[in-house]
């Protein structure tokens, strides 16, 4: 192993040989090449690594050690730098099956108080975008349309909580939602993670109100 990792291709080819070849994998989440030392979830010194793969990979090239073009792996490195990091990505939106767009505007913007950031006459339908004041992913209210749209409405979560409203203030944020005429399952209740309660919406999704507790420094 050279310099403590080894180099393969999105292509499932050895692209790197010094004294042996060495086993050659796809990446199952990118498919791209990686550095075996390098492709780890959640590694948060991934730029800095970049940095030292790129040295490294110079090095190689000049000592004649690649088979590959050296273009061609960098630009797959890259790549696999974005999917290692998922610092490009970012959840930005989600649908909520809803029976209509008046009544979802009517709860979601009316009671809860989320910014329509979007409203899109697209002819058949319309696009329209909810984010909560505190900013986050927003939603999109899609309109049931089928049979099976309907019946997905409200179980989404397969009755499971799933969408989780973060507040910043929870006694002020609950006591408004609760005067609103909002529908929470309990009282508000302490865990590890902080305090928080189970509301559900008119349409049978349900949610929590949380706020995170502080993490130690």
């Amino acid at each position: 192993m050279v310099f403590g990792f080894r180099l393969r291709c999105h292509l499932g080819r050895i692209v790197l040989r010094r004294d042996r070849n060495l086993d050659c994998n796809i990446c199952p989440s990118c498919g791209s090449t990686h550095f075996d030392n390098y492709h780890q979830p959640n590694n948060l010194k991934s730029l800095i690594n970049l940095t030292y793969y790129d040295h490294q990979l110079n090095r190689l090239v000049k000592n004649h050690s690649l088979i590959e073009p050296v273009h061609k792996l960098k630009n797959h490195f890259l790549l696999l730098g974005r999917c290692a990091t998922s610092l490009h990505m970012k959840l930005s939106a989600l649908s909520l099956v809803v029976p209509d767009y008046e009544s979802g505007l009517a709860f979601y913007k009316d009671v809860m108080g989320f910014d329509v950031t979007e409203d899109i006459d697209q002819g058949r339908k319309r696009w329209i975008k909810l984010t909560p004041q505190g900013g986050g992913a927003s939603f999109i209210l899609a309109r049931a349309d089928n049979e099976a749209q309907k019946q997905a409405i409200g179980a989404q979560g397969g009755g499971r909580v799933w969408l989780f409203l973060e507040s910043s203030d929870f006694e002020q944020d609950h006591r408004r939602l609760k005067s609103a005429g909002v529908h929470f399952e309990e009282a508000p209740r302490q865990e590890p993670y902080g305090t928080v309660a189970v509301f559900r919406d008119p349409f049978g999704n349900r949610w929590d109100l949380i706020q995170y507790a502080e993490q130690p420094q």
